[in-house]
């Protein structure tokens, strides 16, 4: 359990995909969001994002989750104790963000993502 940093370089066009996770339980699984396709044809590079969360309540680990609407995958990044979080690489779409604290939702919305360098302010104040 804790952080875990990784780069998985992919043969079929030398892309690197490199990911921060969280552990939050020794049973959990690392999936891969390669993409909407992966081949030699073309490639996908997604942007930035990173961002800050106003009004955030210390206690349990809080993390942010990144879910792609149409897509059984997602991002995590873990919270700063200053309310910061950042993510290398998001493609574009639509995306479901999240932010979560121990066994609480604490916040979720739909932002269009990726199309380029994105900083999120997320107020939990209102």
């Amino acid at each position: 359990m804790g952080p875990y940093e990784f780069v998985l370089k992919l043969d079929q066009n030398g892309r690197e995909i490199r990911e921060n996770r969280q552990f939050y339980s020794s049973q959990e699984w690392v999936t891969v969001f390669l993409g909407p396709a992966i081949g030699t044809a073309g490639d996908f590079e997604g942007r930035p994002v990173q961002g800050r969360i106003l009004g955030l309540q210390e206690g349990a680990a809080t993390w942010v989750r990144l879910q792609p609407l149409y897509a059984p995958s997602w991002l995590e990044a873990p919270v700063s104790a200053s309310g910061e979080f950042h993510f290398e690489s998001v493609l574009t779409g639509k995306w479901l963000v999240m932010v979560l604290q121990g066994d609480k939702l604490l916040y979720s919305k739909q932002y269009a993502l990726g199309n380029e360098k994105v900083a999120l302010e997320i107020d939990l104040r209102k």
